[in-house]
């Protein structure tokens, strides 16, 4: 995935996508996965497995508190 350096680039670096990514619900992001190449290889990753899961833990857990 390329980042970006400005000007008419259209690209996101990995990690704001990620962040997007931790907001959203496990059926989007397995909707998501067939967007592109590089949305399934990014949502395959060990580093944002492990990100995007704590944060749907997280959430699951602070909607059962409240």
């Amino acid at each position: 995935m390329k980042a970006a350096t400005g000007g008419d680039n259209p690209y996101l670096p990995p990690e704001i996508i990620i962040d997007i990514l931790k907001r959203l619900c496990v059926k989007s992001l397995l909707r998501f996965r067939a967007v592109c190449k590089d949305w399934r290889n990014l949502l395959k990753s060990p580093f944002s497995l492990k990100s995007i899961t704590t944060a749907l833990l997280t959430k699951a857990l602070f909607l059962r508190v409240t």
